[in-house]
């Protein structure tokens, strides 16, 4: 049975809804009227304080003026609240719910998916079974969100709990807290500061104008575009930091780090490879410090590889301090396309451009450096040749040894020995045909020049090539003039 009930207000009236059990609509209009219609039971009701009262047992479309005031204590079904300007309070809710153009909302628990979109006002849900999608509004403040939570749009700050899925966050006017999360945080375009607690998996942070402050990170990080600093705890994946001022920050895997022109101390830790990129027109002390002993500093037009495990360079005038600390490999490049050209300039050097290379005294004169890597390269081109050299020979000696032993299967087969060196009449035993001579061994060619040992070491370093591949390409220039 339809019922459907009215009851005129004021333009601003309170409206309670005590208890709704069904799918709940309710849309606010210019006229100074309540208007229900329910499926079911229907009490509709003012109290001598003009608060109006209104309980539903059925599904319920429900008008009220614009200018309300909206409270509902208790809901179970789908609910769909639209074009209140007054302050909106849902109690305890159970099914989706989806609230638009409020002036101010405030949630107690709700069970099931939420979408709230333009809100004039502030926000503030204490719990959130379900997804929550939430769009324009200003400042925020959510406990706990027991599923996937996405915010854009809010012109304030933003004050979030934990949530069990993930969080994505865009487009903030104010500063933004996140606690724990279970999966993947992504914060985009934020005008303040940031801070995250431990997120369960990967974690993207872009578009800062402000500082960052990161819990522990389970999965992969990665920050662009911070105008200020971060500091992370433990990130578990790789590290990617580009375009930020400082960072303190330690990563299980690898770490590529650009920091366009450095404002604050750094210090990047890692069990894995570490590569950093600075502008030609940083100023900033790197000191490097590889497990591996494997640093390389890059420029356009060469690079230096140093086989040490400690190294300081510096760049410009060095105001800034960096620390890189990796377990693995150490890459340190610099961008500067404005300075290409000067490689083509007579005597020019590929570290000239804008870089003030001040190395650290403590850790000894480069002079002779060059001659001990063609030392090395040289030890390490001759272990190489003589490794080729003993596996040809062996292979010469097993097919020496393959040749004899068909000899004597000739000599079983035919019967010939020693012992029968004579027959029975006398006579010499017809002479058997000669055992095939083993292949001759090649005459030596020319030996491969240094300059070739050292292209196919270079490329060995560089794992362009197996050893295996190595070993062929020397044989291969072994025998080129054949």
């Amino acid at each position: 049975m339809v019922q459907q009930k009215s009851l005129v207000t004021g333009d601003k009236p309170e409206i309670v809804v005590d208890e709704a059990n069904g799918d709940f609509r309710l849309m606010g209009w210019e006229r100074a009227e309540v208007l229900v219609k329910v499926e079911g039971d229907l009490t509709l009701q003012q109290s001598d304080d003009q608060v109006v009262h209104l309980r539903c047992d059925g599904d319920a479309v429900v008008r009220i003026p614009i200018g309300a005031n909206l409270t509902m204590n208790q809901a179970h079904g789908d609910a769909r609240i639209k074009s209140i300007n007054g302050r909106v309070h849902l109690g305890d809710m159970s099914g989706d719910l989806a609230v638009r153009h409020v002036g101010e909302i405030s949630l107690n628990s709700h069970t099931g998916d939420v979408s709230i979109k333009h809100v004039a006002g502030d926000l503030s849900v204490a719990t959130i079974n379900g997804d929550f999608t939430l769009h324009d509004a200003h400042n925020i403040q959510i406990d706990n969100v027991a599923g996937d939570l996405s915010v854009r749009g809010i012109q304030g700050n933003a004050m979030i709990g934990n949530t069990s899925g993930d969080v994505s966050i865009e487009s903030a006017q104010g500063n933004i807290a996140i606690g724990n999360s279970s999966g993947d945080v992504s914060v985009a375009s934020v005008q303040g500061n940031v801070a995250i607690g431990d997120t369960g998996s990967d974690l993207s942070v872009s578009g800062v104008q402000g500082n960052v402050t990161l819990g522990s990170t389970g999965g992969d990080a990665s920050l662009q575009g911070v105008h200020g600093q971060v500091n992370t705890g433990h990130i578990s994946g790789d590290l990617t930091a580009q375009a930020v001022y400082s960072i303190t920050a330690e990563a299980s895997g690898d770490a590529t780090v650009a920091l366009v022109n450095p404002v604050g101390n750094s210090t990047v830790k890692t069990s894995g490879d570490i590569t950093a990129r600075f502008a030609p027109n940083a100023n900033v002390s790197v000191n490097i410090t590889s497990a591996a002993s494997s640093i390389t500093v890059s420029a356009p037009g060469g690079a230096r590889t140093i086989e040490e495990s400690t190294y300081v360079l510096k760049l410009g005038n060095g105001d800034v301090q960096m620390a890189l600390d990796a377990d693995g490999d150490v890459s340190v490049m610099s961008d500067a396309p404005e300075n290409a050209g000067r490689r083509a300039d007579a005597g020019s050097s590929p570290f000239d451009f804008d870089f003030n290379f001040d190395f650290d005294p403590g850790l000894g004169a480069l002079s002779g450096l060059g001659d001990r890597i063609a030392q090395r390269a040289r030890e390490t081109a001759e272990r190489a040749t003589a490794e080729v050299q003993a596996k040809v020979q062996a292979k010469v000696e097993r097919a020496t040894r393959k040749a004899e032993e068909q000899a004597q299967r000739v000599e079983r087969r035919f019967g010939w020995s020693s012992r029968h060196a004579r027959n029975d009449e006398g006579r010499r035993p017809p002479t058997p045909p000669a055992p095939p001579r083993p292949a001759p061994i090649p005459p030596q060619q020319d030996p491969v020049s240094d300059e070739e040992r050292m292209m196919i070491l270079r490329m060995l370093e560089q794992k362009k090539i197996t050893a295996a591949q190595a070993e062929q390409l020397l044989s291969a220039l072994t025998g080129k003039g054949a």
